[in-house]
């Protein structure tokens, strides 16, 4: 599951549902102290 914070993809969607999706639950599932959250902004 490493393809949005490398490659960005997710950025190129615009459907705010699935963009927040795959958002929350990077952040959720690798955790916001793993770094990953450093990524999307």
């Amino acid at each position: 599951m490493i393809f949005s914070w490398e490659t960005g993809w997710y950025r190129g969607y615009s459907v705010p549902f699935i963009r927040d999706g795959f958002f929350i639950a990077h952040i959720w599932i690798f955790g916001v102290g793993g770094g990953s959250f450093d990524h999307f902004n």
